[in-house]
């Protein structure tokens, strides 16, 4: 499964799982339990539940991304939790941040 952990600092780092290692993969990225994030047709966003109220740092990608503001780190994939398409991944990394 491919998918983006994007950092509050505006690194990306490309991620590649099994889909059964999903919720594992997820929760250690942003640091906690999971909040999806449907930002549109086209991926969903998960990141940490308690961001907000743990005054995680404002990631400004994401917010961009989601269209609100968001904290933290988040995980990008597609939508339902399924892979990210190539085209899209590329995409995001191309005009977002620098990558890691």
């Amino acid at each position: 499964m491919r998918a983006i952990l994007i950092k509050p600092d505006n690194t990306t780092i490309s991620l590649d799982f099994k889909a059964g290692q999903a919720l594992d993969i997820l929760q250690a990225s942003v640091g906690g339990y999971i909040e999806l994030i449907r930002s549109s047709n086209q991926f969903d966003i998960y990141a940490n539940e308690e961001g907000k109220l743990r005054n995680l740092p404002f990631n400004p990608i994401a917010s961009a991304l989601a269209g609100q503001p968001v904290v933290g780190s988040v995980v990008v994939t597609g939508l339902n939790c399924r892979s990210l398409p190539q085209k899209q991944s590329d995409n995001i990394l191309k005009n977002y941040a620098k990558t890691s």
